[in-house]
């Protein structure tokens, strides 16, 4: 399978190997007058992010990665990645994953 991230629920279902073949990560995206050049930037900002998402939930997500590092922000949960892009565009985020 290719670009499947690893999760504990995927491992209960799938054989994944012990070599990394491919890299999955996510990005963060924000409008064109946003600057958002580490995590750091993110504190007290709003970021739209996909329910469910591998990217948004579990020990790797951006959910976790926040808070390891202290900063808080407030999480706009939408339904899909195409939303997260409506959500930024229409100004109801400053950033999305």
């Amino acid at each position: 399978m290719v670009d499947v991230a690893y999760s504990n629920e995927r491992a209960a279902i799938y054989d994944f190997n012990k070599e990394t073949v491919f890299n999955n990560w996510g990005v963060i995206y924000c409008a064109h007058d946003g600057k958002v050049a580490s995590f750091t930037d993110l504190e007290g900002k709003r970021v739209a992010v996909m329910n469910g998402s591998i990217h948004t939930e579990g020990d790797q997500g951006i959910k976790a990665l926040l808070k390891g590092f202290n900063i808080n922000c407030t999480f706009v949960g939408v339904a899909s990645y195409d939303e997260v892009f409506r959500t930024i565009d229409s100004d109801m985020a400053d950033a999305g994953v």
